[in-house]
């Protein structure tokens, strides 16, 4: 199930976000990349609170979803490209200990 709508990440270099970046370049499928400057403060600017108001990275948006937990992140693009096998299908049996 892969989609049409742009991913984009929201990204601080070396924070925790880089683990996203790095499951979208293993996953070869295209997003935008935001930098958040968190030395300047910009995780604390109206523009980035609206996409996550705890101002912590990573964050994406997929269309009208917000994903702001680096597991749900996982979770999310594990799902939405099946193709790469990184998840178990929603209805495998081993969905549950996955």
């Amino acid at each position: 199930m892969t989609t049409n709508r742009q991913i984009v990440l929201y990204h601080s270099p070396n924070t925790r976000s880089s683990i996203a970046l790095t499951l979208l370049e293993e996953l070869g499928v295209p997003y935008d990349l935001e930098v958040i400057d968190m030395k300047a403060g910009e995780q604390q600017q109206p523009a980035y609170l609206a996409i996550n108001p705890m101002g912590k990275v990573p964050a994406i948006k997929h269309g009208a979803a917000v994903i702001t937990e680096q597991v749900a992140i996982f979770l999310y693009l594990a799902d939405i490209f099946p193709e790469a096998s990184l998840a178990p299908a929603l209805s495998s049996p081993m969905r549950g200990p996955y």
